[in-house]
């Protein structure tokens, strides 16, 4: 159900393995990493117009 409301309103929804692919991703969209819930504030929201991920030997590497 909550894939269905994800996908409705294009929300992008990543699983990181580690709290160093997670602050990775957040310095390349410019949004800041959160251990809380509830809404995120307009300075925390990133964005990232296109998303490639390319595969390398040492696991996967996101570039934005």
């Amino acid at each position: 159900m909550a894939m269905h409301f994800l996908e409705k309103y294009e929300i992008m929804v990543l699983r990181l393995s580690s709290k160093f692919e997670l602050l990775r991703l957040c310095k390349a969209t410019g949004a800041a990493a959160r251990s809380t819930f509830g809404t995120p504030s307009p300075d925390e929201i990133g964005f990232a117009k296109q998303l490639t991920v390319r595969v390398r030997a040492l696991g996967l590497c996101f570039l934005c």
